[in-house]
């Protein structure tokens, strides 16, 4: 990874017209892309989150996507309201961020923060979600899915992913085809065609009312997608529609070795070879999942499944390291990922990427990952001729649902 990193606290200080002229000179932004399955416990307070996830004005963008996100997946099918963690996020980043567009799936759910300085940059908000859980045929519920945040800066397009796919060691081809279904049904969603398939409100907080999405003609589902020995990876389909991709979230891609192995491997430090023994690595090296996506050096520990403890992370902190010690004795693996894809390999400089080990309330580690967006690689005006004023034409969009319907 090359590149600086700007100080924290870099954007602090700059009115939004010199930040907005500041951009238009460098012409590219910081983005930080935060994932965090929170087992629907309490988090940490707003002030440890900024400390160690959000840091006050460092950023550009920010996209935080979260699983099994304030309940439980069975009590978000009832409530799917994320109002007390988007408050929470609200304290942590500061007035000087606007929570532009957020989408709620079950209990998985996405939200971007944009500087009010870029906002007259911004513009063509929308998000959708594919639901992949419980069900066959036409329905399925949103215990299982993904969500995409689109919009565009400049004139760059832009997507965000957030997914929470299918859970155990044994499901390889099961996420494989998640991935590729979430994909092409978020590439069809996400096109400027298909945005009055968004609700949009001016709530600060995402509705609580449950909305369907129909997915359109010709989308994989898991039961007609290709058998365990034959996947179809079309996860680079967004790359039709959008110039960058950023795909996060608890994608469940395990180690595949024995827990004795793996305990083994991580007394000695050796994380090598989990790494070479993580599913998701074997699928993208194999073409069968995010095969046109890059990701960071896996150079932190792996991020679950731990011993939880309190929301403070303070109390019984001394078992807050340890691996599931529970009769399952599950694997400890990288469950939680960022990747991202561009167009133009110039456009995405990855500056940083490790996970925080001291945010302890849930059984995973939360992970970010530090990117540097350049708007435009020639001569010429930043904003797209068509572009208005974003500070003029942002609204607030908020949207939860359960399930889709084919």
């Amino acid at each position: 990874m090359e590149g600086s990193i700007e100080p924290q606290g870099g954007l602090a200080g700059k009115t939004s017209e010199e930040l907005r002229r500041d951009i238009e000179e460098r012409r590219e932004i910081l983005v930080r892309c935060v994932t965090w399955n929170l087992q629907a416990k309490p988090t940490a307070c707003s002030a440890a989150i900024r400390k160690r996830l959000l840091p006050l004005e460092s950023y550009h963008m920010l996209h935080v996507g979260t699983q099994e996100c304030e309940r439980s997946i069975a009590l978000s099918l009832i409530n799917q309201s994320k109002a007390k963690w988007t408050a929470t996020l609200r304290e942590a980043v500061g007035p000087n961020y606007e929570p532009l567009v957020s989408h709620t799936l079950q209990a998985t759910h996405s939200i971007l923060f944009v500087h009010r300085g870029v906002l007259p940059l911004v513009r063509g908000m929308r998000s959708a979600a594919v639901a992949t859980g419980v069900g066959a045929g036409e329905t399925r519920l949103g215990n299982k899915g993904g969500i995409g945040l689109a919009l565009h800066v400049g004139a760059v397009k832009i997507v965000f992913v957030t997914a929470h796919l299918a859970a155990h060691q044994k499901n390889v081809s099961t996420r494989n085809r998640e991935v590729s279904k979430i994909s092409s049904d978020l590439t069809k969603l996400l096109r400027e065609s298909a945005v009055n398939r968004v609700v949009s409100t001016r709530d600060d907080e995402p509705t609580q009312t449950t909305t369907t999405t129909t997915t359109l003609e010709g989308a994989v589902s898991n039961d007609d997608a290709g058998g365990p020995n034959h996947v179809g990876d079309t996860s680079g389909a967004l790359l039709d529609v959008f110039d960058c991709v950023f795909w996060s979230g608890d994608l469940n891609y395990r180690v595949e070795m024995s827990r004795a192995a793996a305990d083994s491997a991580l007394a000695s430090g050796d994380l090598a070879a989990l790494r070479e023994a993580d599913q998701l690595r074997v699928a993208i090296s194999e073409g069968n999942a995010l095969s046109r996506f890059s990701e960071g050096p896996l150079e932190f520990f792996p991020t679950y499944k731990f011993d939880s403890v309190d929301a403070t992370g303070d109390a019984r902190a001394a078992a807050g390291d340890v691996y599931d010690s529970s009769a399952k004795q599950r694997v400890p693996s990288w469950t939680d990922r960022v990747l991202w894809a561009s167009r133009d390999e110039e456009v995405v400089e990855l500056l940083e990427y490790t996970s925080v080990p001291d945010l302890r309330s849930s059984d995973h580690r939360p992970v970010f990952a530090t990117f540097k967006i350049k708007l435009q690689t020639g001569s010429g005006a930043l904003i797209d001729a068509r572009a208005n004023d974003g500070a003029a034409q942002i609204e607030n969009m908020h949207q939860s649902q359960v399930c889709s319907l084919q």
